[in-house]
Parts: structure tokens; C-alpha cells; sequence
């Protein structure tokens, strides 16, 4: 599925030219297609009584399907981004920390989970990763925090992972 312009999302205008671009993605891309947008080029594409389907992508401009919901979300997406970005870095820094290629929830990984989690909270004061009431406590406003302060606390599991192996 590609998006109106040919990238492969359906929430912006980007081209596939613009997501090759390293500052376009930089500066990120506005959501400006809204819920509406996609239902007009459904209205658009199914008028003269086709299928969507038998249209190629750049017609249809990767609409593939009527939206399911009929609610804009755009505040939505970068928020849902963030945590899982940071779920996705915390489980590098656990792997890397434990000296593995690939996870495995065994004892060692949870210990290794445990202390960076621990060192996190004692740079940041941020609880990541830990059993919550309904989840976990990684929430979207930790998320920010962690990205804006990301090199001092990165810069310190760093340290600290230079000490493992010191000890190995």
C-alpha cells in the first residue's frame, strides 16, 4: 500500500522522492491527509461503478479500502510513534548490555533489563519499563523526556556497558 504520493503512507502527501530525502525525514512530514481525503478518492474512484481494486496504486493513490474509523487520530500517531521507538531502543540497550544478538527472556535478560532500567531511573529519575497497573509504566510524556535528554542518558549506558565488558 502506498499513500497519495507514492510513499508508503496513507497519513501524509509525501512523495517517494521526499522520504529518500535524510532532511525532509528530518524535519518529519506533516499528517495532512485527513480521514475524509481517503473517503473522497474512494467516492472519487468507485463513481462510475469499478471496483477499487481494478485501479493501479498511483490511481487510487494506495487506497486499498474505505477507512475503518471516521475519526481523524493525527495527535495519535506521533504519541503511539514515541512509545514504540522507545520500547524498540530499550530492548537494543538490554541486548547490548547482556552481550546478545538475539533475546531471550532467561534470567540473565531480566537481570540485565533490571539494571538498565535501575540506571536510567538513577540519571533520570523516569521508572521505564516496569510492571504497571494496567501495561506498563512507559507512558507517551516519558517518552519525550527520554528522546529530549537521550544522549546523556545513552552517553551513560554507554559507561556503563564499557564496564561490563571490563569485567568479563
Amino acid at each position: 500500500m502506498t499513500g497519495k504520493g507514492g510513499a508508503p503512507c496513507m497519513a501524509c502527501k509525501a512523495t517517494r522522492s521526499d522520504i529518500n530525502s535524510i532532511t525532509k525525514v528530518v524535519c518529519g512530514f506533516p499528517l495532512d491527509c485527513s480521514i475524509e481525503d481517503i473517503k473522497e478518492t474512494i467516492r472519487q474512484l468507485t463513481s462510475d461503478g469499478k471496483e477499487l481494486m481494478s485501479y493501479n496504486t498511483k490511481q487510487r493513490c494506495g487506497v486499498t479500502h474505505e477507512p475503518a474509523s471516521g475519526i481523524d487520530v493525527f495527535p495519535a500517531a506521533p504519541l503511539h510513534s514515541y512509545l514504540r521507538i522507545l520500547d524498540w531502543v530499550l530492548n537494543i540497550i538490554y541486548r547490548i548490555a547482556a552481550g546478545k544478538s538475539k533475546w531471550t527472556e532467561d534470567q540473565m535478560g531480566r537481570d540485565y533489563r533490571g539494571l538498565v532500567c535501575k540506571r536510567i531511573h538513577e540519571l533520570t529519575n523516569l521508572l521505564f519499563d516496569q510492571p504497571g497497573g494496567s501495561g506498563n509504566t512507559s507512558t507517551g510524556n516519558m517518552a519525550g523526556i527520554f528522546f529530549h535528554i537521550k544522549n546523556r542518558v545513552l552517553g551513560s549506558l554507554y559507561r556503563l556497558y564499557q564496564m561490563f565488558i571490563e569485567m568479563l
